[in-house]
């Protein structure tokens, strides 16, 4: 057999521009496997709302639970970015991890021990009835043009508005323009009655002016264009709302004046003025809404549920019935930390029933500074990306006399299902 030689290997010789791909590739290398891996556990990342992996990490870090990081801020006027992310949420769960979680007690507020505590400083009365302060003046124009058939409504300017605090800054102020058809009826008893309550079926028409910032005289200067026929418009009533938007993100409507077009000599023409004082706004009927909170200190959990609602005014005249859903909005600082929404009810007889849960983290140090914003919606089949706001409640210890004593106890009774109806407000 013939042997056969074994050549000596080659050494293979690379360029400098090959040696320094060879080593920029592999720079790259490492640096993604580090991003990854620093996007996975550092929230502070930006892209870690994006990463995959968050997810499970929330769920099974511990650490993080205690440091939710935009929640442990001051109130300011500077702009802040808030990260979605900070707050979980999620629907209710039959079984839980924490060992305090499974609670049963249901517990209704007591109203009359809340009569028993300290009265809102905020609301003034006299002999237990609410007494009556000015608001301020509202300056507006209304023109009719019959050959157009056109109506300009013209908001100028309001003065001297009243402050809902003692020695408080002025927030920002807006002007609320609603159109009602008025109720027709043979006998003319209360033709000259100054307040008469609003039925929201009868609502044909919303528009607002632009928001005024930090002034307790702002001056507006917008027109609105309503194309309409007279003998439709002696019909209808105006109600001119004056409301504030505070740094809470709350809408409170401080004053009102009403209008019926058929008593106002506005159709020769001429455009006329008009300096009205407000009145104290009329309280609509758009129904109650029966919400439970329970906080369980130990899990630093805050759960949510809304039960159901009654008395919603019906918004569909096809079906002669109201689909509502529900927008849950958990605020620190006017700011949304997060949001939710419930399922679609309809209901025929104005009383959805809901019965959802849910669970927002928040830690024990900022109870005082949160609070729920619910927005009661009818479903817009037009459009439906957007629905018809009804309107809102205000649940959390820096509203009402009822808002703040319902948080109280849901503090002061942990782990127990705390109950109350709030009322919708326009």
């Amino acid at each position: 057999m013939s042997s056969q030689a074994v050549s000596p290997g080659y050494v293979i010789e690379l360029g400098f521009w090959t040696k320094l791909d060879i080593i920029a590739g592999m720079i790259l290398f490492f640096v993604i496997v580090i991003t990854i891996v620093v996007c996975s556990i550092t929230p502070i990342c930006p892209l870690f709302r994006f990463c995959p992996f968050n997810k499970k990490f929330l769920k099974n870090a511990d650490g993080l639970q205690t440091n939710y990081g935009t929640l442990n801020t001051k109130p300011s006027n500077k702009k802040k970015v808030l990260r979605p992310y900070i707050m979980d949420i999620q629907k209710e769960v039959e079984s839980s991890d924490y060992s305090d979680c499974n609670f049963g007690d249901h517990m209704e507020l007591s109203l009359s021990k809340m009569d028993e505590n300290e009265k809102d400083p905020s609301s003034t009365t006299v002999n237990g009835s609410t007494k009556t302060t000015k608001v301020g003046r509202l300056s507006y124009k209304l023109k009719y043009e019959q050959d157009l058939k056109k109506l300009t409504i013209k908001i100028i300017k309001a003065n001297d508005l009243m402050l809902l605090e003692p020695n408080s800054l002025p927030v920002d102020n807006y002007v609320r323009i609603r159109l009602y058809r008025s109720q027709r009826s043979i006998f003319n008893f209360n033709r000259h009655k100054q307040h008469q309550s609003f039925s929201f079926d009868k609502l044909d028409l919303e528009v607002q002016t632009r928001i005024k910032r930090k002034t307790e005289n702002p001056v507006f200067n917008e027109k609105f264009a309503i194309f309409v026929e007279e003998k439709h418009l002696k019909n209808y009533i105006m109600r001119l709302q004056m409301c504030d938007f505070d740094h809470y993100s709350c809408h409170t409507v401080k004053g009102e004046t009403q209008s019926k077009f058929c008593e106002m000599k506005i159709f020769n023409g001429e455009e006329k003025s008009f300096d009205c004082e407000f009145t104290e706004p009329i309280e609509d009927s758009l129904g109650e809404a029966y919400i439970c909170l329970t906080y369980l200190p130990t899990a630093e959990k805050l759960y949510f549920k809304l039960t159901q609602i009654t008395g919603l005014p019906v918004l569909s005249k096809e079906t002669n019935c109201t689909d509502a859903y529900v927008r849950v909005a958990l605020m620190s600082d006017g700011r949304a930390m997060k949001k939710t929404k419930t399922s679609l009810r309809n209901a025929t007889n104005g009383n959805p029933i809901f019965n959802e849960t849910y669970i927002f983290d928040v830690p024990n140090n900022q109870l005082e500074n949160i609070y729920f914003i619910i927005s009661v919606l009818h479903h817009n089949k037009r459009d439906e990306k957007s629905g018809y706001l009804i309107g809102r409640i205000y649940v959390g210890a820096k509203f009402d006399k009822k808002s703040k004593y319902h948080w109280e106890e849901m503090v002061r009774h942990s782990r127990k299902e705390i109950g109350t109806w709030y009322k919708i407000k326009g």
